[in-house]
């Protein structure tokens, strides 16, 4: 079902999405955000991506959710053949 939204005066209303859907993570993603601004406010700026990895996944454990460093993973191209937009072109 598409979703709509719609402006009043006062904020957004969403249309045809189930309030309880929407709030179905809420619990949980405020919970990794804290883990977030804990690290950015203990650490600041100016360290190596993997500094602030390690320390978020140390806040997010610390924090009783489960987390795992990045997994390695297996990405399969789409391979396409593109052609022209007047078509294929001959040598």
């Amino acid at each position: 079902m598409p979703c709509e939204i719609r402006e009043t005066k006062s904020k957004a209303h969403f249309t045809g999405v189930n309030p309880v859907e929407k709030m179905k993570h809420k619990e949980l993603t405020a919970k990794i955000i804290e883990c977030a601004y804990k690290v950015h406010n203990s650490l600041g700026f100016g360290f190596l991506e993997a500094v602030y990895q390690n320390a978020l996944l140390i806040e997010l454990l610390k924090a009783g959710l489960r987390a795992e460093k990045e997994k390695k993973i297996q990405v399969y191209p789409i391979v396409a053949k593109v052609e022209n937009a007047a078509g294929p072109r001959h040598p």
